[in-house]
C-alpha cells in the first residue's frame, strides 16, 4: 500500500530529524536527549523495512495516529530538553553514611544468590558451551510458570538463595543509579563498590540464566544512559577504567544475547524459526507500527488495568495483579486488538486512558517533572532519581511501558521509598569510605 508506506517513512523522518537537530545542538545536555531520540529513530527507521517485508502486519496505517504519537512524545521530552547538567554539580543528600550502610546491607543479602547464579551461569555458558537445550528449557518453563504453579523456573537456586534473590530483585531497580552516583565521590571504598556491583551482577546473572533478553537489553540501555548522565562528575582516572571494563562487559552481553536468541529459535524449531537479524528487527520495528495499526482503533479501553494496576489497588479499586488474569479478561474480544504486543509506552497508557486522557496525563507529568528539576545549580538525590525514572520510561518505552505490570509498579514504589529515605533521612555515622 503506497500511502501507508509513505506514512511510515514520514514517521521515520520525523524521529531521524529530531535526533540530528538534537545531536548538532550546542546545549550541554545534548547527549542525554540525543540518546533517547536515537532509540526511537532506530525503531522508526526499522519499521519501514518491517512494513515492506510484512505489509499484512500493518495494513491499517494512517497519518493521524503518527501525528498523535509524535505530539505526545514531544510533550514528554520537554523536561529532558530543559534539564541542565550543571544541576549535578551539587547533588543534595542529607547523609551519605546512610547510603553506605544500605550498600553493606545489599551486599550481604546478595552474596549467596550471587554465588549460586554465578555457578549456574558458568555451567550453562562456559562448561555447557551455551547449552541451547538447557536455555530453551528454562525459557519454556519461565513462560509457562503463570499457567502451571508447580513449575519452578529458577531451580538452580537453593531455598534461602531464592528468597534472597527475590529480595534483591525488589530493590534492584535503584542499584545501577546508586552505583553511578557513588562513583562520583572523590574517594570510594573498593569493598562497598564491589559489594554494590556484586548485587547488580547477581540479578544480571539471574536474567542470563533465565534467558531473558529483554532485561539484559534494558540493563545495557540504562547503564549507557547513567554513564552519559554522570560522566562529567566521575573522576577522570576512574572514568577511563569504567569505559574500558564496561566495553568488555557489553561485548560479553552481546555474545550472550546471541546465544539466548539461538536458544529461542531452538525452542520454536521448524514451527516458527527466524534468523537472528529478522528476529531482532521484528521486536525493534513493530511498536510504532502496532500503535498506528491496532491501538488507535481500540474498541474498549482497559480502565487502568493495563498500566496502573498498583495505583488502582492502592486506592481500593478492583484490578488485576496477575498478567494472565488481565490478559484473559481484557482479551481481543473486548478490546478488538492484541493485548500482549508492543505498543510503545505511550500506546500502553493510551490503552488505559484514551486519546484525551493520555495527552493530559503526559502533559501533567511533563509539567510536574519540569518543576522538580528547574534548579540549575543543584538537585536532590530523590529529584535526580525521578528524572532517571522519567527518562528510563522513554528509553525502554520504544518497546512498551516496562513498569506496567503490578509487580513492576510495586518494585518502582519500593525503590522510590528507598531513595527518598537515603536522600532525606538524617542518620549521623562515621563515613565508611574514609
Amino acid at each position: 500500500m503506497p500511502n501507508s508506506t509513505n506514512f511510515v517513512i514520514y514517521n521515520a523522518l520525523f524521529f531521524v530529524l529530531l535526533f540530528f537537530i538534537s545531536l548538532f545542538n550546542k546545549n550541554s545536555n545534548k547527549l542525554l536527549k540525543s540518546y533517547v531520540l536515537l532509540l526511537w529513530a532506530i525503531s522508526a527507521v526499522s519499521s519501514i523495512f518491517m512494513h515492506i517485508m510484512m505489509p499484512w502486519l500493518s495494513s491499517n496505517i494512517t497519518l493521524l495516529p503518527y501525528i498523535y504519537l509524535q505530539v505526545c512524545f514531544l510533550i514528554y521530552m520537554i523536561p529532558i530538553y530543559k534539564f541542565k547538567e550543571t544541576s549535578l554539580n551539587y547533588i543534595k543528600i542529607s547523609n551519605r553514611e546512610l547510603l553506605e550502610y544500605f550498600i553493606v546491607f545489599v551486599s550481604l543479602i546478595s552474596l549467596l544468590p550471587f554465588v549460586e547464579n554465578t555457578i549456574y551461569l558458568f555451567k550453562t555458558y562456559v562448561i555447557g558451551g551455551g547449552n541451547l537445550g538447557l536455555l530453551e528449557s528454562t525459557y519454556y518453563i519461565k513462560n509457562e510458570i503463570t499457567v502451571d504453579a508447580n513449575l519452578v523456573s529458577d531451580s538452580w537456586l537453593s531455598r534461602p538463595g531464592r528468597f534472597l534473590n527475590n529480595g534483591i530483585r525488589y530493590i534492584y531497580y535503584s542499584l545501577p543509579f546508586l552505583l553511578f552516583y557513588y562513583l562520583t565521590y572523590k574517594k570510594i571504598s573498593k569493598i562497598l563498590f564491589g559489594g554494590l556491583a556484586m548485587a547488580i551482577l547477581c540479578i544480571i546473572f539471574f536474567n542470563l540464566n533465565m534467558a531473558d533478553r529483554m532485561e539484559i537489553t534494558y540493563f545495557s540501555l540504562d547503564v549507557l544512559f547513567l554513564f552519559i548522565l554522570f560522566r562529567k562528575h566521575i573522576p577522570t582516572k576512574r572514568k577511563k577504567k569504567l569505559v574500558k571494563y564496561g566495553s568488555i562487559v557489553l561485548i560479553c552481553f552481546f555474545l550472550l544475547f546471541s546465544t539466548m536468541t539461538l536458544a529461542r529459535q531452538y525452542s520454536r524449531g521448524a514451527r516458527e524459526k527466524r534468523d537472528n537479524i529478522e528476529s531482532t528487527l521484528f521486536y525493534i520495528a513493530v511498536p510504532q507500527l502496532n500503535f498506528n495499526n491496532y491501538m488507535w482503533h481500540i474498541k474498549q479501553h482497559t480502565q487502568g488495568d493495563n498500566s496502573f494496576s498498583f495505583v488502582k489497588s492502592a486506592i481500593g479499586l478492583p484490578t488485576f495483579k496477575k498478567n494472565l488474569e488481565k490478559r484473559e479478561y481484557w482479551s481481543s474480544n473486548r478490546t478488538g486488538i492484541p493485548i500482549h504486543v508492543f505498543y510503545t509506552f505511550i500506546g500502553d497508557w493510551f490503552m488505559d486512558l484514551g486519546k484525551t486522557g493520555t495527552l493530559l496525563f503526559i502533559l501533567i507529568l511533563s509539567v510536574l517533572l519540569k518543576n522538580v528539576i528547574k534548579d540549575k545549580k543543584s538537585i536532590s538525590l530523590i529529584a535526580l532519581f525521578f528524572f532517571y525514572i522519567y527518562c528510563d520510561i522513554a528509553i525502554r518505552g520504544w518497546t512498551f511501558y516496562s513498569m506496567k505490570a503490578y509487580t513492576g509498579q510495586l518494585i518502582l514504589f519500593i525503590n522510590i521509598i528507598i531513595i527518598l529515605i537515603i536522600s532525606s533521612a538524617k542518620f549521623p555515622r562515621k563515613n565508611l569510605s574514609k
